[in-house]
């Protein structure tokens, strides 16, 4: 026990500069993140190579599929928000001198930081990015390696798999140990008491009945709902209840091809299932083993 306390202390310094990093430094803004994605192509312009081909194809498809849902100005401010508490963190041993140093460059910070971080940086401006991708893909990618978001997320995550994983998971694999000596302890004292595995990982097999339910007196939910249903939310312009053209033209002209059932289109069913976290997204198969959600 004396083991697992300290080293679950020597866990929580490092733990918490792991998640900076995995929440700030990588998921915590989308342009740092989709920076570090470029990372292959600068390494292979910085070692003299020229782009192909088949890397200019892959460098459009990264721009595509970022720009299309990317927000500029959202992204800024979050990045305005967060950045402080990495910022911030009081056990420099595991935070990258490079926070310290933009840090103190920043007179007002960390709004002077983001505003001249992202105005400097090219890949917040697509149409410019793209246009010097396609004048040349590898003077574009030799250029991105002075760009101060690329710079950045790199250095960020070069510190992280340096510094803090290897430190991270030594300590997590230190527990594991721990934690299977301490069990089997527990087992020995205690044999006669029933153990559960821990299900993480696994495959989990529930069943139940796909069926409705009378909740109240006089009031009974059905076993699926319907596009009516969804007819009946419909809300134009409304963020979360718009609906598209074509689904209500579907709806009007009843045309649910060979997906109708007695003249509806139903859309979800409810089950007396057990679920538990994790169960999201999982099939739900019939007594023939057949796929039915």
């Amino acid at each position: 026990m004396d083991k697992l306390k300290a080293a679950y202390a020597s866990l929580n310094e490092v733990g918490l500069a792991r998640d900076h990093y995995v929440e700030i430094g990588y998921y915590g803004t989308d342009l740092l993140r989709f920076a570090g994605g470029f990372g292959k192509f600068v390494e292979k312009v910085n070692a003299g190579e020229t782009l192909g081909a088949e890397d200019i194809e892959n460098l459009n498809k990264r721009l595509e599929g970022f720009y299309k849902n990317y927000d500029y100005q959202t992204d800024k401010d979050v990045f305005t928000a967060i950045m402080p508490i990495y910022w911030n963190a009081e056990n420099n041993e595991f935070k990258p001198d490079i926070l310290n140093s933009e840090k103190q460059k920043a007179v007002v910070y960390p709004v002077e930081w983001s505003e001249k971080t992202y105005s400097s940086s090219i890949l917040g401006k697509q149409e410019e990015f793209q246009k010097r991708i396609d004048k040349d893909a590898t003077k574009a990618m030799k250029a991105l390696s002075k760009d101060p978001v690329f710079i950045l997320a790199t250095t960020l995550s070069s510190f992280y798999r340096e510094k803090i994983a290897p430190r991270y998971n030594e300590l997590s694999k230190n527990i594991e140990e721990l934690d299977r000596r301490y069990l089997r302890m527990i087992r020995e004292v205690f044999p006669e008491r029933n153990y559960y595995p821990d299900a993480n990982g696994t495959l989990r097999l529930a069943f139940g009945k796909v069926e409705g339910m009378n909740p109240a007196d006089a009031i009974t939910y059905e076993y699926y709902t319907s596009l009516e249903g969804v007819m009946e939310k419909y809300v134009p312009g409304s963020d979360e209840y718009d609906l598209p053209e074509k689904l209500i033209e579907l709806y009007e002209t009843k045309n649910y091809g060979k997906y109708a059932q007695d003249g509806q289109l139903r859309i979800c069913f409810i089950a007396s299932n057990h679920t538990s976290g994790g169960n999201s997204g999982s099939p739900v198969l019939n007594g023939k083993g057949e796929l039915i959600g």
